[in-house]
């Protein structure tokens, strides 16, 4: 992310009651909650596979890959469904929130102590509305073995 006076457009949602927002230029749309289609072969972080508009997409659970506990499928959890390099995959949220934009001055990298989520997957903190928010690196969510094995085992499935 680069420094300058253009504030950051972020997507905010919330996962195991804890604030998060995400770059939104990774998003391309969200959906509600969908019957997921279990595959074996995939990480324990994918919840499942579903075909969207005959795209299959695998479906990760935020909360299991960033190592804070699983999801609990509600009403008003949703599907992020974003592109991150070459690959499109579905983000399954607690709930999503509001976009909102964010000047990157306002960003702190010093972590809280509070924070659930595995630290690497952070890029800072910032107020929102009194609340912290926790700025997630979505590039930083998967290696690139991963990446690959989730285009793979997603095309055979």
């Amino acid at each position: 992310m680069a420094e300058n006076n253009t504030p950051l457009r972020l997507l905010h949602f919330r996962s195991g009651n804890k604030d998060y927002a995400m770059d939104l230029g990774c998003v391309k749309e969200i959906i509600r909650m969908a019957a997921l289609d279990q595959v074996a072969e995939l990480p324990e972080f994918v919840k499942g596979i579903i075909n969207l508009r005959g795209e299959t997409l695998p479906v990760v659970d935020f909360l299991s890959r960033s190592g804070a506990g699983t999801t609990a499928i509600q009403l008003k959890t949703r599907v992020i469904i974003m592109k991150i390099n070459s690959v499109t995959l579905g983000l399954m949220v607690d709930e999503v929130k509001e976009t909102l934009e964010v000047q990157e001055k306002d960003i702190s990298r010093n972590i809280q102590p509070d924070v659930v989520i595995d630290p690497k997957y952070i890029f800072g903190t910032f107020l929102f509305n009194e609340h912290m928010t926790i700025l997630v690196d979505v590039h930083k969510l998967f290696t690139a073995n991963e990446f690959k094995r989730l285009e793979q085992d997603v095309i055979n499935a």
